[in-house]
Formats: structure tokens, C-alpha cells, sequence
């Protein structure tokens, strides 16, 4: 499917957008009276990113792709460097593992939330960081999420595309019971909707059975999310319906009517609060896109929505003055198209929308070569278009490292194909 970036761009905004207009749920901070308002804002990134994203491909449509090939030609390593990257991510997992259960002796015997709260404590007591584990295990990790999004853009079987990504959801899952977090899993589940819709569109004899598979893993992402859910509800001695009304109104949000009813038996009342904690975590991107707005002005917020993970990385380095890092150490996501407004106003946006064009049309055009570093840096790409709706993903540090060391990867690559002294040249 051509162009399909650029598809995927347009639907995920799409069902973000859906998710609000259905989701009986509102933002706390919205008010009426402002002159522009976030859906505008968005619905203007969007709209310069796909006229940039088209212009390219029409201005491009007859360019010549020897010499991009040239640079990336085919090869058979796709498949292979999923696994690798795969494993990749399995190492980083391995030692983060080592370092919270065997240095700093996290007790996750009580509970991930209690464990996760005494990690926390254990961080802010101590100087500098835990061990090298700690350091290896997060800069390469993310590396799982590349080789999900790398398994949808290669060309092999639906079955067999599918089990490629099994060992890094087996990690993110792992990952995520091990932090508390729920960053991974939004992102994880983003990448499989789509991957689940790139296959049953490519596939038209399987439709069925990706229907079925596609059911399969929405129920156990809500039974992994819903687990979340009841551990956190435990350890804070709440009732469900209690405790996803506290986390509705910390992430920015009220409920249009009350979780539960005096009638409601105790199953449908975990059950509905599950999933609108599930949702609350998808939509509340645009609860602090208002709070952004009617804080923008403000003292006690200072910038640092985007590019937050640089500067906080250039800041630990001492290249960066100190800066306020609200949203981080809040665990609030910003949407791109938010976090990008609130630091450099609808300029900002609109400059940016454009440089994302560039890069779907960019994305879709290594993917023609069918080469593995070629994935890789698509590979990247994707990964940043399809959390743009809920999270900015380069704010994240892991992410920043993940490039790095991928272009680090490509650049070595590129070197040695076109080493002037190579076998090939020779003859």
C-alpha cells in the first residue's frame, strides 16, 4: 500500500479525535472563551503536515529511485534485524531487571505500586544513578519498540509478521509490570492497531483470521491495563469507581456521568472503570493541551513541553542551564501539536508540521528499498507519527538514545558498503 504513512497519520488522528467526541468523558480546564482552541490547533498540524507530505509525493512522484537505492539496495536482512533488534531490547530489559531486583533491592513481593513508590524513594535519596545496569538497560531498551514498528513494515506473511513482534511485547508487558508505567503500553497498543489494520487491508483472503487475532489482543491489552488498574486501586485502599474518578480529575479530566450506579453490580463497575481508565490514558493529552493554553502565560509553568527529553539529557550533562520540567515530573503526556504550541506558539506548529510532511514522505520512500537499515531509520519515523496524537515521542530519553545509537548503526553500515577499498570497487 502506497504512501501508507501518511494513511496511518490520518487515521490515528482520526480515532483520537472520536475517542473525545464518545468517550464520556471532558477536560476540566476548557473554557469556551479562548480565542483559539486545541482542536483548531491540532486540526492545523494535521492539515500542513499532509499538504507537505502530498506536495512531496507529487513533486517526487518521477524521481529517481536508482539513486536511492543505490544507497540502500535490497537485501534479506529485513527479518534477521527484527529479531536482533529484538534481542536488542531483550538485553536492555535483562538489566534493568538486575538492577532493581538485585542492586537496588526493589521488594516487588507487596505489590508493582508499592514497589513502584519505593523505587521512587530510593531515586530521589540517591546521587547520581544506580548502577551501569540501570544506565545499559534504559538506553537500549526502547529498541523493542523499534522492532514492533519494524515487524509491520516488512513484507512476510500476516502469521508470521505477527510473531515477530511477540518477544517485544513480551518485554514492554514485563517492562511495564517492573515500572508502573503505563507510557509503554499506550505506545505498544498504538503500534498494533495499526499493525492489525495494515494487515487486514494488505491481506484479503485472511480477513477473518486477522479479525479474530485482532480481538484476541485488544482483550488481553485490557486485562494486562485493567490489572494495572486493580494493583494501583489496591495498594491506594480505593474503590475502583473511586480511584479512576481521582485519576480522571489528576489527569485533567471530570466524568460527564457519575463511574458507577447505586445498582451496579461490583463486575461492571471494575469493568467500566477499567476502561475508563484505559481511555482516560489515551484522550488526556488534550486535558493538558488546555491546561498548556489557560497556563501559557503563567510563571510557575515555565517552557520545556517539547524537546523536554534533550534538554533534561543536555541538563544532566551540564551543556543546558536548569529549566522547570512540569509536565515530566507530573507524568503528564503533551500531544506534539501541544507540547509544540505551548514552547513556541502556532509558528512553532506550523514549522513543525511541515518537517513531519518531509518525513512521511521520507519514511514511506526508505521503506520502498526493502533494505534493513533503511527499516530501521523508517522504522524510527513511524514510531514518532503514530504517538504524535497522545505523546511527543522524542521527548522521551530512552527514545533520544534509541536514535542515536541507531544512526550510529546505519552510519557503520554505509561505511562499509561504500568503502572505497571494498571488493566491490576493487573489480
Amino acid at each position: 500500500m502506497k504512501n501508507r504513512t501518511l494513511y496511518t497519520f490520518w487515521a490515528i488522528w482520526l480515532i483520537y479525535w472520536l475517542f473525545h467526541l464518545l468517550a464520556p468523558l471532558t477536560s476540566k480546564f476548557y473554557l469556551r472563551a479562548w480565542p483559539i482552541k486545541p482542536f483548531e490547533i491540532e486540526f492545523i498540524f494535521v492539515l500542513i503536515t499532509s499538504i507537505t507530505a502530498l506536495l512531496c509525493i507529487f513533486l517526487f512522484k518521477k524521481s529517481n529511485k536508482e539513486r536511492i537505492h543505490s544507497f540502500f539496495p535490497k537485501n534479506s536482512i529485513s527479518s534477521n534485524l527484527v529479531i536482533f533488534v529484538s534481542l536488542i531490547g531483550t538485553a536492555g530489559l535483562l538489566f534493568i531487571i538486575i538492577d532493581r531486583i538485585l542492586i537496588q533491592e526493589v521488594d516487588y513481593s507487596l505489590g508493582i505500586s508499592l514497589a513502584r513508590g519505593d523505587w521512587r524513594y530510593k531515586s530521589i535519596s540517591r546521587v547520581g544513578v544506580s548502577s551501569i545496569f540501570s544506565v545499559l538497560g534504559n538506553i537500549i531498551f526502547p529498541f523493542s519498540f523499534v522492532a514492533t514498528v519494524m515487524a509491520i513494515r516488512i513484507k512476510k506473511p500476516a502469521l508470521k509478521r505477527l510473531g515477530y513482534t511477540t518477544i517485544s511485547c513480551i518485554n514492554v508487558i514485563i517492562y511495564s509490570l517492573l515500572t508502573g508505567g503505563r507510557e509503554g503500553l499506550l505506545i505498544l497498543a498504538i503500534i498494533y492497531c495499526f499493525f492489525f489494520i495494515e494487515l487486514y487491508f494488505e491481506n484479503k483472503k485472511q480477513k477473518a483470521m486477522i479479525l479474530y487475532l485482532f480481538l484476541v489482543f485488544m482483550t488481553s491489552f485490557i486485562a494486562v491495563g485493567s490489572s494495572f488498574f486493580y494493583f494501583r486501586a489496591k495498594a491506594s485502599e480505593m474503590q475502583p469507581d473511586r480511584y479512576v474518578s481521582f485519576l480522571i480529575n489528576r489527569l485533567g479530566g471530570k466524568t460527564v456521568h457519575p463511574v458507577c450506579t447505586p445498582f451496579s453490580s461490583d463486575l461492571a463497575c471494575a469493568t467500566k472503570s477499567s476502561l475508563l481508565a484505559s481511555a482516560t490514558y489515551f484522550v488526556h493529552s488534550r486535558w493538558m493541551f488546555d491546561l498548556a493554553i489557560a497556563t501559557k502565560s503563567s510563571k510557575e509553568i515555565t517552557q520545556g513541553a517539547s524537546f523536554s527529553g534533550l534538554r533534561l539529557f543536555l541538563r544532566k550533562a551540564k551543556i543546558a542551564p536548569q529549566y522547570s520540567p512540569y509536565w515530566d515530573l507530573n507524568g503528564l503526556f503533551l500531544s506534539a501539536a501541544g507540547a509544540l504550541y505551548f514552547d513556541f506558539g502556532l509558528i512553532g506548529v506550523i514549522l513543525f508540521s511541515g518537517l513531519l510532511g518531509l518525513a512521511i514522505f521520507a519514511a514511506d520512500k526508505l521503506t520502498e528499498c526493502k533494505n534493513g537499515a533503511a527499516d530501521l531509520l523508517s522504522s524510527l519515523i513511524y514510531s514518532v507519527i503514530l504517538s504524535t496524537p497522545t505523546v511527543f515521542l522524542i521527548n522521551f530519553i530512552p527514545f533520544i538514545y534509541t536514535t542515536a545509537i541507531s544512526f550510529m548503526f546505519v552510519v557503520i553500515y554505509l561505511t562499509i558498503k561504500n568503502y572505497p577499498f571494498s571488493k566491490r570497487q576493487i573489480q
